[in-house]
């Protein structure tokens, strides 16, 4: 098998333990066994099993960030740029084979992977707050509301993505959203300009030494 088929190989292999029993069944043996291939010809395209999930990571949230980018472009007010995100986040979340909360919330006991996810929190924390900036919110409130937005919407994703009532969640969310944002920015639906925005996926160490070994 050609190197890369082999690393594509491994990676849906990590994929679908990871989905199916947690992120701590992850270990080079069981990704050896399940490929039918000896360790060190998975040590050879990857250093440790970390390295092995923080690329899972870095794909979930890159492929993410194409998502939403693509639904809310075209997006002319707040409102309608709210209701786009929201409802891009959900549908991707959907779709997704990968539950991130089975890897890690930023507090698992792998170090390196926590480090990986928080990047990756960080730049949608980044994103809320140049969207309050956009809309006018002053720079002593955007911090902490960047923080709050970013964690409600997470949260709520991950607990009611793929529950009967996630019609009513999504809903709920953009109404809790608007109302937030205009809690620090009251002229927001007027200053908005949808425009100045774009979500931008973190870069890891960990999934870029792995790619540059291929």
């Amino acid at each position: 098998m050609r190197r890369a088929d082999r690393y594509q190989q491994l990676m849906r292999i990590a994929r679908q333990l990871v989905a199916q029993e947690g992120g701590d069944a992850l270990t080079m043996t069981a990704l050896s066994e399940l490929a039918g291939v000896a360790k060190p010809v998975v040590y050879s395209h990857f250093g440790n099993s970390s390295v092995v999930i923080i690329e899972l990571l870095d794909t979930h949230f890159e492929q993410l960030t194409l998502s939403v980018n693509e639904k809310v472009q075209g997006a002319e007010t707040l409102e309608e740029y709210v209701s786009r995100l929201v409802d891009a986040s959900f549908d991707f979340e959907n779709a997704s084979d990968l539950p991130i909360r089975k890897i890690t919330n930023g507090f698992s006991s792998d170090k390196l992977v926590n480090e990986a996810y928080l990047r990756h929190e960080e730049e949608f924390v980044k994103h809320w707050a140049q969207l309050l900036r956009a809309c006018g919110a002053g720079r002593g409130e955007v911090e902490l509301a960047a923080y709050a937005i970013s964690s409600m919407v997470s949260n709520t994703i991950y607990t009611y993505a793929l529950k009967p009532r996630q019609k009513n969640a999504r809903e709920t969310m953009k109404k809790l959203l608007l109302s937030l944002i205009e809690a620090v920015a009251v002229d927001a639906r007027v200053k908005f300009k949808p425009k100045l925005l774009k979500l931008n996926a973190a870069s890891s160490t960990g999934g870029q030494k792995a790619r540059a070994r291929d």
